[in-house]
C-alpha cells in the first residue's frame, strides 16, 4: 500500500548535474574565446594603421626621389629601391588587410559558439 509522502524511488541526478557543469565550463571558454578573438581583431586593426602609414611613407619618398632621378640628384638605385620598398609596404598592407577579415571572421565565428553554449545552458 502506497502512503502519501512515502518516497518510492529517487532519480539519480549525477549525470544531470555533471552535464551543466560542463555546459558551464565550455561557457566559459566560449566567453574567453570571444575576449580573445576580439583582442586579436583590435590588435590587426592597429597593424593596418601602421601600415598605411608606412606605405604613404614609401609613396613619399617614391614621389621625391622620382622628382629628383631626372635631374641627376639621385641614383636610379636609389629611386629602384624606393619603388621596391613602396611595392613591399602595399604588399604588406594587403596581407594585414586580409588578416584583418580572417580576425573579424573569427569573432563573429566565436560569438555564434557562445550563443551555443548560452543556449545550451538556458
Amino acid at each position: 500500500e502506497v502512503k502519501t509522502g512515502v518516497v518510492l524511488a529517487r532519480v539519480d541526478d549525477r549525470l544531470y548535474r555533471q552535464q551543466v557543469q560542463m555546459d558551464l565550463a565550455a561557457l566559459g571558454v566560449a566567453q574567453e574565446q570571444v575576449a580573445v578573438n576580439q583582442s586579436s581583431l583590435a590588435a590587426a586593426r592597429k597593424t593596418v594603421t601602421s601600415d598605411r602609414l608606412d606605405l604613404a611613407e614609401k609613396q613619399r619618398d617614391l614621389a621625391r626621389d622620382a622628382s629628383l632621378t631626372k635631374p641627376g640628384f639621385v641614383s636610379r638605385q636609389t629611386y629602384d629601391l624606393a619603388v621596391t620598398a613602396a611595392g613591399q609596404s602595399a604588399a604588406v598592407l594587403a596581407r594585414d588587410e586580409a588578416l584583418v577579415k580572417v580576425a573579424a571572421n573569427n569573432v563573429s565565428l566565436a560569438e555564434a559558439s557562445l550563443k551555443a553554449a548560452q543556449a545550451r545552458i538556458a
